[in-house]
This record gives C-alpha cells, sequence and structure tokens, in this order.
C-alpha cells in the first residue's frame, strides 16, 4: 500500500514563554514577652493589653496591640510558698500554694503536713542548726502591669537609618580625631583608619604595612570628584554622580577592593549603558581592567559577538583588540568562536 505524507503528522514548532511573578512582601516583627506569667491571675473581664505599635503600608498606617485574658474565671489571687532553711542556708521542702481571695479570711490551715516533727529532729535533714528552726514564708502578690520595650534596628525606618548614616558624611570635612590625611592633587580628606581598613581591603593592607605613625597618602591617577564619591561611599554607602562617573568609580572600586562600590557601579553601567561600535572599545578595555565585573562583561561580549562583523569592518579594529591582555582577548575570542 502506498504512503502519503500527512502534513497533520509533521513536527509542529511550539513556541514556549514562561514567566514567575514575584510578591514583594514587607515583614512587621513586635514581639510581647510577659514576664513572671505564672503569677498572672486575672479576674473576670479583666486582660493584660501589649504596648501599642504601628505597621506602616505604603501611604497607610494601622495602630495595633496585643490582648491576652484568661477564662479561668478566677477571683483575686495570691501565691504563698513555704520552705525551711537549713544549715548551708539553703531553702528546702519548698512548697507553693496559690488562693483566691475568698479563702483569705477563714481560718482553715493553708499548708497541712508540711513536715514531721521526726523530720525536723533528724540530724540528717541539717533542719536544726544551733537548735534553731528557721520557716520562711512568701506571699506573691499581682500588682498589675509595667512595660519595657526595646526597639530592633530592623523596627527603625530605613529613611531614618538613612539620615543618621548621612551624618559620618561630615567627617571627611572635619579633621578633628582624624588620624590619617588622603591628599589628592591639592585636596586633602581627613579621614579615619579604621573606617578605611575594614571597608577597604587595599586600605588595610596599607596601614598593616606602614603602621600606626602613617598619617599622610598621597593618592595618585584619581581625580579629586572621583576620590570623594569613593570616599563618601566608603563613609555613607551613598553615591551622588552615578552614572556620570560610573566608569572611574568602577575602576577604583576594583583598585581598592570595595565591594558594594564595586556592584552599584557595574549595575549603574548595565542600567545606562548604550553600547555601540563607537564605545565598544572602551567598554571591552574596562571590563579587562575591572575582572571582578563580570555580569558587564558578559553584557559587552555578547554585543561584540552579535556585531562581530561590522566591528571587523572598522579601521580601529585591530587598535581595539591590541590593547586587551591575552588572557581577556583569549575569551573575547573563545566567545566568537562559540557563536559561529
Amino acid at each position: 500500500m502506498a504512503t502519503t505524507n500527512d502534513p497533520r503528522n509533521e513536527e509542529i514548532p511550539i513556541t514556549k514563554i514562561s514567566y514567575s511573578t514575584h510578591i514583594l512582601v514587607k515583614q512587621f516583627v513586635h514581639e510581647w514577652k510577659i514576664k513572671n506569667f505564672e503569677y498572672c491571675h486575672l479576674s473576670d473581664g479583666d486582660y493584660l493589653e501589649s504596648l501599642k505599635f504601628v505597621t506602616v503600608d505604603q501611604d497607610d498606617s494601622f495602630e495595633w496591640a496585643l490582648e491576652y485574658d484568661s477564662a479561668e474565671n478566677a477571683f483575686k489571687q495570691v501565691d504563698i510558698q513555704l520552705s525551711l532553711v537549713n544549715g548551708k542556708g539553703d531553702e528546702v521542702n519548698v512548697e507553693k500554694k496559690l488562693i483566691s481571695k475568698t479563702d483569705w479570711f477563714n481560718d482553715e490551715a493553708v499548708f497541712r503536713n508540711f513536715i514531721s516533727r521526726k523530720q525536723l529532729l533528724d540530724e540528717a535533714n541539717d533542719l536544726l542548726p544551733n537548735k534553731e528552726l528557721t520557716i520562711l514564708c512568701k506571699f506573691f502578690f499581682n500588682k498589675g502591669q509595667c512595660h519595657q520595650s526595646t526597639v530592633a534596628v530592623d523596627q527603625v525606618p530605613i529613611e531614618r537609618r538613612l539620615l543618621e548614616f548621612d551624618d559620618f558624611e561630615k567627617l571627611l570635612d572635619n579633621p578633628v580625631f582624624s588620624d590619617v590625611e588622603i591628599v589628592v592633587g591639592d585636596k586633602k580628606f581627613p579621614a579615619h583608619k579604621n573606617i578605611l581598613s575594614y571597608r577597604s581591603r587595599y586600605f588595610e593592607n596599607i596601614f598593616q604595612t606602614a603602621g600606626s605613625c602613617h598619617d599622610r597618602l598621597e593618592i595618585d591617577g584619581v581625580e579629586v570628584q572621583v576620590m570623594r564619591e569613593v570616599l563618601r561611599f566608603v563613609y555613607t554607602g551613598k553615591i551622588e554622580q552615578l552614572p556620570k562617573l560610573s566608569r572611574d568609580l568602577l575602576v577604583h572600586a576594583e583598585k581598592y577592593e570595595i565591594e558594594g562600590l564595586r556592584e552599584v557601579c557595574e549595575r549603574a553601567l548595565i542600567d545606562h549603558l548604550a553600547l555601540d561600535l563607537d564605545n565598544v572599545g572602551d567598554m571591552l578595555a574596562l571590563v579587562d581592567k575591572c575582572r571582578k565585573a563580570e555580569n558587564l562583561k558578559k553584557v559587552v561580549i555578547d554585543f561584540v559577538t552579535k556585531h562581530s562583523k561590522d566591528l571587523m569592518d572598522r579601521k580601529d579594529f585591530k587598535a581595539i583588540f591590541a590593547v586587551l591582555t591575552p588572557t581577556f582577548l583569549a575569551e573575547v575570542i573563545a566567545a566568537l568562536i562559540s557563536k559561529m
């Protein structure tokens, strides 16, 4: 029997698009501790209430409080503890009882058969040092509630935290208590070795090598405005001239080993970068110098592989690749070959 090709049996190309939606969640945590809870005896209608706290969601704010009440229907109560003191001064034979207000005024014994005379006279129990018997009776009354609160750092509004952090920038213009001077050309920045060392491995190595007597550090190969932004980030985590100085700051973030600054500058370059055949040479040289900017390097190399033919037609093609280090050049060539 002859067979015919049925177009319905041919493979149908499928275009599959998948995506995910991430729900942003803002979390508030309020912790309420009720101390001495075992002595909390509530009458009908009574309850404990926490301090009020506020949650803020965009433009809306809500005031909350936690309440605890008891279903025991208890009257006003008191805890009574009876014990003896032995020859070592320790409380022994401790016994506790809870009595309500209605039991306060009757003549019934609260502690019956607490201890026998035989036990008291037994020398092994050491209850009669110097032939004296010491009895302790303690009363615990519920006197209401008082509040003690502590605010964790994460509960402070982020805007307030940023304002507090901004104050550190004032240190860059105030020589009081500074212990090192950063000199860039004619500009001098008063600074602090402990802050620089904590934020930068580069400065940490310098001060460890030079010792505590090193109180002046001259920096070459950087403009004053770039150095100010580097120091501003070290002291406050803030940059004022992005994306304008992104390239210069990325280079110096790599040099001074300031990881946070490197990440911010790399992200700014990727977000604002308008790659074309005229500036791709400069960007290749930048990512060659900044080896840790892996995401930016991928963007630049992808552009090169997609526009390789147009790039090879340029008169400055050889000049662009001649300045690259052999290691990075090999990466670019490998990317080009993989796209062939």
